[in-house]
């Protein structure tokens, strides 16, 4: 049994409205110094019962675009009394997913635009509170969400107060000032427990970072719907991906604990 936290993911369905908004204002392109126009974007916004403003999480998806499990976190924290908008970087320029490519800079700058844009509009929301805005992603958009909470991004850093990051790809450098829950398997062949270690120990002096490592645990272990597990291509080799009940359920009760630590509640 997954226990009595999963039930706000099976519970009474919360509607959810598509809503239209651009990215980040013109800005010079990180890696060919051009101009970055003003995409469209979309994404997918729900609502907690009772009367705003409300704290918000924006949800980053993976290499794989948007699934399920973004759809029931979101449910979940709906429950929990947060708003919540799951961003589609994929959709408005017709990637279906780019697990077998190696990340670009360009593409993870236009993600951060998006992000950024995401932002902007839910503080345009009366229904939001624009002091309690977090994000919460999975490994690629998990490394995003630890990108826009390090030092290096100044004014974007300042916006989000706190970051949930399912098995991102730790990277060393990333100053984090800002409270961040790292959760990600001890056997993950994707995104290695070690660097986060590290990261981790980098990041002491100021105590940002919360790691919860589950042994034996593999890459995307709380996607239901992988309960077999398979082998996915990455850039260079396959890496396995794998559903456990068991960190699932823990990290309903992680991210439950520390958004109510590091983000005002309803």
């Amino acid at each position: 049994a997954l226990g009595i936290a999963a039930q706000g993911f099976f519970g009474q369905s919360h509607a959810m409205e598509v809503v239209h908004f651009r990215n980040a204002a013109p800005v010079r392109g990180v890696a060919t110094g051009d101009r970055t126009d003003r995409l469209p974007v979309w994404g997918h916004v729900s609502m907690p019962k009772g009367k705003g403003p409300f704290p918000a999480v924006v949800l980053l998806h993976g290499c794989r675009g948007l699934q399920q499990q973004q759809f029931r976190w979101a449910r979940f924290l709906n429950r929990l009394g947060y708003l919540t908008l799951i961003l589609d970087s994929f959709g408005p320029r017709s990637i279906v997913q780019t697990c077998a490519e190696s990340p670009s800079p360009r593409a993870f700058a236009d993600r951060r635009l998006d992000t950024i844009g995401a932002r902007a509009y839910l503080v345009s929301r009366p229904d939001v509170d624009p002091q309690s805005l977090a994000l919460m992603g999975w490994s690629r958009g998990a490394v995003l969400a630890l990108d826009l909470l390090s030092r290096q991004q100044g004014v974007a850093r300042q916006d989000f107060k706190a970051a949930v990051a399912f098995y991102p790809y730790c990277m060393l450098e990333a100053d984090i000032r800002h409270p961040v829950l790292i959760m990600i398997g001890g056997a993950d062949d994707r995104s290695p427990a070690g660097r986060c270690r590290q990261l981790t120990v980098r990041n002491a002096p100021v105590g940002t970072i919360e790691l919860v490592v589950y042994p034996r645990v593999f890459h995307a272990f709380d996607m239901i719907e992988l309960l077999e597990g398979f082998g996915l291509q990455g850039p260079t080799r396959q890496y396995w991906v794998k559903f456990d009940p068991r960190a699932y359920q823990d990290s309903l009760f992680k991210v439950q604990s520390f958004l109510s630590r590091h983000l005002a509640g309803p």
